[in-house]
């Protein structure tokens, strides 16, 4: 039977907090910390001194007793240590809400935001209050994770210590009605201390001392509660306002009078085991004053002490195995999880996982397994049933199994799939408690390259204007009737599809068109945010994702041949995807000329060194010793516009070609030169092509392949 009173706890801890954290019973109640998990060590605390009457430095609680009730109040000065540890091996990377707080000024740690590394940091500050007011706090919060833990709540760091002082003075009046403190009524002094030690040794609780190896052990104790009397008259104690406490329970105090540096001791034994307790809190407040004095005004005693005792966690060791079940028509045993065979297709990737746990008692007494906490991967919290037979010291026994589906391509591949598990035991008399979080991580296994996509090819590449999705690129370029329209906002659409085994995590993407000056990056839409909804997974259609990209391009340079428009994911290889805009109906030139002359260049034969090289520029090597013959015609070849196109000329740089249209017409958008050379045979063939845009010419000493513009 699972007690419902312990799922709820279960449920309670590993919904509010960090980790499951059970101290202890009391009565009908339960102490535990829901902020801190179980798998990391941190600590705070903030101290407090200033100067006594006699100029003694004090902690602060002690302080206040030497301002009398009535007496004058004013300003003291106030020196104050937070410190704050790591406690671990490991770095604990600091939240932003780790800070120090005097009164209401607050003030970031250093490390917010940081790694900080195992050990203890201090800041040390002196401050002014006034003891006119009644009250005055400071505290630290020191907040954080294990560093490569964040995602894992038994990791969460969490401390918070204050101080908070009671002023007993009043704010003097000037109402004349105020009678002064008369000047013969000396300072009323006390002084409190809690002491606790160790019967059998003498030592203090603080020492530690509470395990022997890993087990639990009962240690006998003593806790002294000690207050004297520094004042130089009797002091009368009130006794209903003077209380000595061991947790929540009444230490006696008898007599009331308190002699001129006579002191009072009260003790309180007990057992202390940490398999049934975490934290042991003493307290003391002392209140009375001078004897025969007690109506006047000045004459109040006051004194208070604190301390506490933290044991360490009783340690039961926890264990998670994992075995996963065989593919199908794969022969041979299952395999545990971290050894599985590598998935080779889609119908693998759902699988079984049989997770089983284990106790190992390390305790000196018997203990059951009340229930398992479980969280896998981010999913919901699972509790599971222990069994509530006892297990005996040293034995490993199981306590529970969980078997789980899993769809192993959900995930990137190489992230892990987690899970965490916390085990809630009972002790023989009662007491309940946690184990620490145990972590069974693996690594899905896959056989494939890291993210295989591809273009949806039914799709094609779509190309519409910006503002008129209804019109087509194409359909804008054929109704074009004017240079002034060709640089215009396009928005091209297209279809992506992961053609692999297992889900991409998609962190950028670029695409690539030259027509429209270079990279740009994609922009993948609303629906594709940062995180778990940037998954980019295998499937049918309903998993491709249709991506736009807007560019603002100059439509009239398209001619109708092929051009590429390419695409990279995570800084892979490009895809390439081929389209076609028609030419516009219209001349796009905007300075074109009637005549242009070139000199002869010596440049080298590989045409992909040279600058101003067009792209259906075609090259080869010239010898420079050998006569040459240019001939340069429109793009067709129909038509021939220098003189002297049928001669070889020497090669050298005073020949000249000139390209010149005929008596009132200008040359052709493109001009095209032939470099022809003959072989020893005395074979004519042409070794250069270039391609020359007199609609966008070149400027002047422009080289383009063994051509240098002289002048247009």
């Amino acid at each position: 039977m699972f007690f419902p009173r312990v799922s709820a706890l279960l449920t309670l801890a590993f919904t509010q907090s960090s980790a499951l954290s059970i101290e202890s019973f009391e009565g009908h109640s339960i102490d535990r910390d829901l902020r801190s998990g179980v798998n990391c060590l941190a600590s705070a605390r903030v101290t407090c001194t200033t100067l006594n009457k006699r100029g003694e430095t004090v902690a602060c609680n002690e302080g206040k007793t030497f301002l009398g009730r009535e007496e004058t109040c004013g300003d003291i000065v106030l020196n104050l240590t937070y410190e704050y540890c790591n406690d671990n091996d490991v770095n604990i990377i600091v939240k932003n809400t780790s800070r120090y707080k005097f009164k209401s000024e607050v003030t970031p740690i250093d490390e917010v935001n940081q790694a900080m590394g195992p050990g203890c940091k201090t800041v040390t500050t002196t401050e002014t209050i006034s003891t006119c007011k009644r009250k005055a706090s400071f505290s630290i919060q020191y907040e954080g994770d294990v560093e490569g833990r964040a995602s894992e709540l038994s990791y969460h760091c969490y401390e918070f210590a204050f101080v908070n002082l009671e002023f007993r003075t009043q704010a003097p009046t000037p109402a004349p009605t105020t009678p002064p403190i008369p000047t013969d009524i000396p300072p009323c002094v006390i002084e409190s201390t809690i002491d606790c030690t160790f019967n059998d040794t003498g030592e203090k609780c603080s020492t530690g001392g509470f395990t022997e190896g890993n087990v639990c052990v009962s240690r006998a104790v003593t806790v002294d509660y000690e207050f004297c009397n520094r004042s130089s008259e009797p002091v009368n104690l009130d006794l209903v306002k003077t209380i000595a406490k061991f947790r929540a329970d009444v230490v006696p105090i008898s007599g009331n009078e308190l002699a001129i540096d006579g002191c009072k001791k009260v003790s309180r034994g007990d057992n202390f085991n940490c398999n049934t307790n975490k934290k042991f809190a003493f307290s003391l407040k002392v209140e009375g004053s001078l004897t025969g004095r007690e109506s006047q005004v000045g004459a109040y005693c006051y004194a208070w002490a604190f301390d506490d005792v933290k044991l360490p966690k009783p340690v039961t060791k926890l264990r998670t195995t994992c075995f996963i079940n065989n593919v199908s028509g794969v022969a041979g045993e299952n395999k545990e999880c971290k050894f599985m065979r590598p998935i080779t297709s889609n119908q693998d990737c759902v699988r079984q996982l049989t997770y089983t746990y284990y106790i190992t008692n390390n305790l000196s007494n018997d203990v059951k397994s009340k229930g398992v906490v479980v969280r896998i991967s981010g999913g919901e919290v699972e509790i599971l049933e222990g069994i509530d037979s006892g297990i005996a010291k040293d034995n490993e026994v199981m306590i529970a199994t969980h078997v789980v589906t899993k769809n192993l391509c959900e995930k990137p591949k190489g992230e892990p799939l987690k899970n965490n598990v916390v085990a809630v035991i009972a002790n023989e008399d009662g007491g309940v408690s946690s184990t620490k979080a145990f972590d069974y991580d693996f690594v899905p296994k896959f056989e494939q390259s890291d993210c295989v996509w591809d273009f949806d090819d039914e799709y094609k590449l779509q190309c519409v204007i910006q503002g008129q999705q209804s019109k087509t690129c194409t359909d804008y370029i054929n109704e074009l009737g004017s240079r002034d329209e060709c640089l215009v906002e396009v928005l091209f659409s297209f279809k992506i599809k992961n053609e692999g085994l297992v889900c991409c995590d998609v962190t950028n993407a670029e695409s690539y068109l030259l027509e429209a000056s270079g990279d740009d990056n994609l922009f993948l839409g609303e629906d594709k945010t940062c995180g778990e909804d940037r998954l980019f997974c295998p499937g049918n259609d309903d998993n491709s994702w249709t991506i736009e990209q807007a560019k603002t391009i100059d439509l009239c340079q398209f001619t109708g041949a092929e051009s590429e428009f390419k695409v990279s994911i995570n800084d892979g290889d490009d895809k390439v995807m081929i389209f076609e805009l028609p030419a516009p109906p219209i001349s796009i030139c905007l300075d074109k000329s009637n005549v242009m002359t070139f000199s002869l260049v010596e440049n080298s034969c590989d045409l992909s060194t040279l600058t101003n090289v067009f792209s259906c520029t075609q090259g080869g090597c010239l010898d420079f010793g050998t006569e040459v013959k240019v001939v340069i015609t429109d793009e067709e070849g129909l038509k021939t516009y220098n003189l002297g196109s049928d001669d070889f000329v020497a090669f050298n740089t005073n020949t000249e070609v000139v390209a010149e249209a005929e008596d009132g017409e200008l040359l052709p958008d493109n001009l095209v030169a032939t470099v022809y050379q003959k072989d020893s045979a005395g074979n004519e063939s042409a070794v250069q092509r270039l391609l020359i845009n007199s609609c966008f010419p070149p400027s002047i000493d422009e080289e383009i392949g063994v051509l240098r513009v002289v002048s247009i």
